[in-house]
């Protein structure tokens, strides 16, 4: 929720890499923690790093690994896949996220 009113503010070109920061208030001790550059999911942090246009990059990008000649493949499987779990976690800063985006290229380019 803390994501969506910092897109509100910037919601073009966004607030630029890790460049943000969300005011946590701990109610155990009534402290108020700063965590800088991690939203709640993949989707949220590209809006708020590269606003609306990075997003349309970012789906622009999916879409064009997706294989529209052969919609049940294994590429598209795990593209899919990504693009549903990236709406629960943040998912660029793992390793295996850009194994796997690597691997579809791979596999949609070795079969045309």
């Amino acid at each position: 929720m803390k994501s969506l009113n910092k897109i509100k503010e910037k919601p073009f070109f966004g607030y630029g890499l890790s460049n943000f920061e969300f005011k946590i208030l701990m109610k155990s001790t009534e402290e108020v923690k700063i965590s800088r550059g991690n939203a709640e999911s993949q989707i949220n942090q590209i809006v708020l790093e590269k606003g609306i246009f990075g997003l349309l990059l970012f789906l622009t990008f999916f879409y064009k690994l997706f294989n529209t000649n052969r919609i049940i493949s294994l590429e598209n499987t795990i593209l899919s896949a990504i693009l549903v779990y990236s709406l629960f976690v943040t998912l660029q800063f793992y390793f295996f996220f850009w194994v796997l985006l690597a691997c579809c290229g791979v596999l949609k380019f070795s079969k045309n």
